[in-house]
């Protein structure tokens, strides 16, 4: 064979090559999982707390897991949900992980009430499936990368933001309700250390979600934060300051920071047929902010 044939099997090869790889990084980040529908649940008016980035040890994420316990006997929790890094550095490589047990499984459950899931970035370093492996244990649920529910006057949709775009294609057409909100890891606008999601990602969400969102919650941003891009919807809140560094730098963004705190907290969130009300919450907890959103 010639060199010029050489040149061009050594391409085709290492063009193979970065297939699988990609396609075995997708597979393994839970990307090309089906999009599942969950019962849903009872009630119209239901509070969620929403805590991310949560997955860390000391005393924080511990104050934090109290503060939320302490918050939800007072007013009662429906559920709760990790925005995603649910344990930090690099996840897990199997389910049986006896740190996620402690820090993770343990430390939520205790709550008592179903804790729905999203995937982090750190999540996906070793195998995003391990996490999906464990729905139905100890309230866990992520059924698979992207799924989602209506409850009440509102639908939910959980989706698996570290698949470049992808995720925006999965959830099925639905009727339409009083509220959509939008749960994922990467925050698409924020001032913190990530700053806002590149242009692309911004203009495909707009273009698939940007009529239908009404709300879109994300952590990753270790803060706590409320965004308006136009004064219009969708509206963005980060709630990603449950364990990891506070955010150190603040960024510039094409949304407008209605409010920002970089100390540690969390966020419950009432849903009722008449208005969304987001209150932030410190580690004590003592309440910092409270958003109300009307449709």
């Amino acid at each position: 064979m010639s060199r010029r044939g050489w040149l061009i099997v050594g391409g085709l090869v290492l063009l193979a090559w970065a297939g699988w790889q990609t396609f075995h990084k997708l597979e393994e980040s839970a990307c090309l999982t089906p999009f599942v529908t969950l019962p849903s649940p009872l009630g119209e008016t239901f509070t969620l707390a929403l805590v991310g980035d949560a997955g860390n040890e000391g005393e924080i994420p511990k104050q934090v897991a109290q503060a939320v316990a302490q918050a939800c006997r007072a007013e009662g929790c429906n559920a709760l949900v990790l925005l995603g890094d649910n344990l930090y550095p690099n996840g897990i490589s199997v389910p049986q992980d006896p740190r996620f047990q402690v820090l993770v499984l343990d430390r939520w459950s205790a709550l008592g009430i179903p804790v729905y899931v999203v995937l982090g970035n750190h999540d996906v370093r070793q195998s995003g499936l391990a996490q999906v492996a464990l729905n139905g244990k100890q309230n866990w649920n992520l059924p698979s990368g992207n799924y989602g529910f209506s409850w009440g006057p509102a639908r939910l949709l959980f989706l698996n933001s570290n698949c470049q775009g992808l995720e925006y294609l999965s959830p099925p057409s639905a009727p339409h309700q009083p509220w959509t909100l939008i749960f994922q890891h990467h925050n698409l606008y924020g001032t913190g250390d990530h700053g806002d999601a590149s242009p692309f990602r911004r203009w495909l969400f707009d273009v698939l979600w940007g009529r239908e969102a009404d709300l879109v919650i994300s952590g990753h941003e270790h803060l706590l934060e409320h965004l308006t891009k136009r004064g219009a919807n969708p509206q963005y809140l980060i709630s990603g300051a449950a364990g990891g560094d506070v955010a150190e730098t603040r960024q510039t963004s094409q949304a407008e920071s209605r409010f920002r705190e970089a100390g540690p907290g969390f966020v419950l969130l009432q849903v009722s047929p008449q208005a969304v009300r987001a209150r932030f919450f410190d580690a004590r907890p003592v309440l910092l902010k409270e958003v109300v959103i009307h449709p």
